[in-house]
């Protein structure tokens, strides 16, 4: 029989019959990505291409510069809703976007060095190796320190380097002296944004162009996805040069206490991040999106004036930003030339997009003053204050006439000369400390005053205990510094606790608060979910007359108050305009920011752990898993709290890192619920048996007996209506009323 006639994959070599089999055979598999693939200089024609000696090739005429023609369409982009939607981009050519149909990039360099942009694969094998071996990030350093590594002239050290610290020494103010010199540390805030934007892990996820997006084709209702949706983004794009790109500049600072118990050591961080990365992206703390920019001084003045000592304070905060930001400034003002993830030259402009703070800070960046009790979204600009006639270095005169104006004494704010820069609008809602933070400092004290705390708390410790989620056995109203998800746990049993045991107007006013969260929530918005927001909040304050009534309200010191001076409360009022203007406000929560924090890392390499317990003993282990499927009941009197997984340990030989444990895969289904082990499902509460009477008798309920009895007639009946409340369901019509 005569030989058919075999085609080479110019990749891994494999012979197919066909050239239409190799093209799907290319396609469909990662051949090209694989560490082993044969030398490809076979495959080169006679006469090589051209090729750049510089580090970074030139852009040829195939690939054209990026300002020119129109962007991209995507039509399954933004397929989010029933009807469909509709997306327009910017009407004037802006940052485009690679088509994808461009070569990629050093594609040329790759046909004679198949692993550029290493040297070799020696280099690569020794990048390989680091990369997944266990060393930490410090143990990788010395590595690379040393001599004889250094000799080795590896191709890495031709790399683009990160930004470098630098450090400037801020005078105090004259007459206020400060006991430990004020060292400000900081970035290069340019070099900063291009390092993020230079990184793999956003290319698929990063966007340049404005857009305005509608849920069907009669473009009545907008859509808000992210910010480059929003209003804001349209209207700064219409304001810079035809053809620029425009990067949102996200900032973020909170002053942090690093230790308590020894040094007493207090940072104050600002982090820098951009608006073009997807929300989903940015979001993920393991994708490190926010890069730290500057560590701002932490002042300790002599003066033995606090207010006075408050004003340096804050003065030192802006100017520190003023030098820190400056770059942004002067790339607001006339432009920048950066690079994206491809390595495509773009004309970047850098306005502020958000400043994610908490209460205190946006006041101290709004400068505005009165203790707290002036909003910050709603005072007069910096231009009114130059009505002060009092001079600005005697700073205790200038406070007390400050005070009147409601300003916090801050004389050149670091946004006076940044371009597009209003905190108005820059200071965006933050759910973290706006919400839930507001949640647990009134909404919860509001119940227990209302409720009573040991009813309230005996309620919650008698939740069923669920995965993933808290406990509260010992009650809520001794709780202190938790943490935004026991914040939202206690949101999600609230409600229901209190339901009797208070008025319906004040379960309403509550339970409209808690919409405004729960709506609030959202990754997109069009203008029916965000007037639900503003319909919550129109409720509230419907209602909230009831809370004052029952005394509900009241300060530390548990005297009743009859106002509702609460700046996060007027804060709510922001919400459904940095919707419209920014896109959805949990893109600027502070939960990805505060994990930014963690002074300390530790590094564990979850694949050698993985590789080495399959070298556990094969016969200990088949041991363990007969005896635990052998049908042996796990509970007992003495055995109620313990599992028997945790209790044994397993040796690895290959590594130092001890296994303590193997989960068990597939439970026993012939094991009954008190069989289950406790930490697997829920833990079994040791209380005696006790009739009904006796259960009455103890818990205060003499209608047991008859509760029971009318439950289990109403159980039997098989045309009762059964209503399964889910949260997608929350706005339908079936929704219940609290009102009568």
């Amino acid at each position: 029989m005569k030989n058919k006639k075999s085609v080479s994959c110019p990749f891994c070599g494999r012979q197919l019959n066909t050239q239409q089999g190799i093209n799907s055979h290319i396609q469909q598999t990662h051949c090209n990505t694989r560490p082993d693939l044969v030398p490809l200089s076979m495959f080169i024609p006679n006469t090589p291409p051209h090729v750049s000696n510089s580090p970074i090739p030139s852009i040829d005429q195939d690939n054209p510069p990026l300002f020119e023609g129109d962007h991209c369409e995507d039509t399954d982009a933004y397929d989010y809703f029933e009807l469909g939607s509709l997306d327009g981009d910017f009407p004037e050519p802006s940052g485009k976007e690679p088509s994808g149909k461009e070569p990629y990039q050093f594609s040329d360099q790759r046909k004679l060095n198949l692993y550029y942009p290493w040297a070799s694969k020696g280099e690569w094998e020794m990048a390989q190796y680091l990369l997944k071996s266990s060393l930490s990030l410090a143990d990788i350093d010395e590595f690379l320190k040393l001599e004889l590594v250094k000799r080795m002239s590896l191709s890495a050290d031709l790399l683009p380097p990160t930004p470098q610290w630098k450090y400037r020494a801020i005078p105090a103010q004259p007459g206020f002296p400060s006991k430990n010199p004020l060292v400000l540390y900081y970035h290069d805030a340019v070099e900063c944004l291009q390092h993020v934007m230079r990184s793999p892990l956003i290319q698929d996820s990063l966007n340049f162009m404005p857009l305005q997006i509608f849920s069907n084709t009669t473009k009545m209702m907008r859509v808000y996805e992210s910010w480059l949706s929003g209003n804001r983004a349209w209207s700064m794009q219409s304001q810079i040069p035809t053809g620029a790109t425009l990067l949102g500049t996200i900032l973020s600072s909170d002053k942090t206490t690093i230790s308590v118990i020894t040094g007493n050591r207090v940072a104050h961080p600002l982090l820098i991040s951009l608006a073009n990365i997807d929300s989903e992206v940015l979001s993920k703390a393991l994708n490190h999106l926010f890069s730290l920019l500057a560590l701002i001084p932490i002042p300790r003045y002599t003066n033995p004036k606090r207010e006075v000592n408050g004003v340096c304070e804050n003065r030192l905060y802006h100017q520190s930003l003023d030098i820190v930001l400056e770059p942004l400034k002067k790339a607001a003002s006339i432009g920048i030339m950066m690079t994206d993830p491809v390595g495509q030259m773009r004309f970047c402009y850098t306005p502020c997009t958000s400043f994610i703070v908490d209460t205190p800070e946006a006041s101290l960046i709004a400068c505005v003053g009165g203790g707290g009790k002036t909003s910050p979204f709603t005072t007069a600009t910096y231009k009114d204050y130059d009505n002060i006639d009092v001079a600005a270095h005697d700073i205790a005169s200038y406070w007390q006439v400050a005070q009147k104006a409601r300003t916090n004494g801050v004389v050149d704010p670091f946004w006076r000369d940044w371009p597009l820069a209003e905190p108005c609008e820059f200071l965006t809602p933050e759910p973290l400390h706006h919400w839930h933070k507001m949640f647990f400092d009134h909404d919860l004290k509001w119940c227990i005053e209302a409720v009573g705390a040991p009813e309230l708390n005996f309620c919650f410790s008698l939740l069923q205990p669920r995965v993933g989620f808290r406990r509260f056995p010992d009650g809520v109203s001794t709780l202190k510094q938790v943490t935004g998800k026991t914040h939202r746990d206690l949101q999600r049993s609230l409600i229901p606790l209190i339901a009797g045991a208070v008025s319906s107007r004040f379960l309403a006013g509550l339970h409209a608060l808690t919409d405004f969260r729960y709506s609030g929530k959202p990754p997109r918005f069009n203008n029916g979910t965000s007037a639900r927001i503003q319909l919550a909040l129109d409720e509230f304050h419907a209602y909230k007359g009831e809370i004052v009534d029952i005394g509900a309200r009241v300060n530390p010191k548990g005297q009743p108050l009859d106002n509702w001076h609460i700046p996060k409360l007027e804060f709510m009022q922001s919400v459904v305009p940095s919707i419209a203007a920014s896109g959805p406000v949990s893109q600027w929560s502070t939960d990805v920011t505060e994990h930014a924090h963690i002074t300390q890392e530790s590094k564990v390499d979850f694949r050698v752990v993985e590789e080495d317990t399959e070298d556990v003993d094969l016969s200990l282990k088949m041991a363990l898993v007969a005896h635990l499927t052998s049908g042996s009941k796990f509970g007992g009197a003495k055995r109620r709290k313990a599992d028997l997984f945790l209790s044994i340990p397993i040796h690895c030989p290959k590594t130092q890192m001890p296994c303590y444990h193997i989960m068990l895969l597939h439970i026993n289904i012939y094991m009954t619920i008190q069989d289950v082990p406790p930490s697997i499902l829920f833990e079994i509460l040791t209380l005696k048996t006790l009739d009904l009477n006796q259960a009455a008798e103890l818990f205060h309920l003499p209608d047991l007996v008859g509760s029971l009895k009318d439950y289990m007639d109403r159980f039997n009946r098989r045309d009762q209506d059964v209503y399964c409340w889910w949260e997608e369901e929350r706005w339908s019509q079936l929704r219940p009323s609290f009102l009568a």
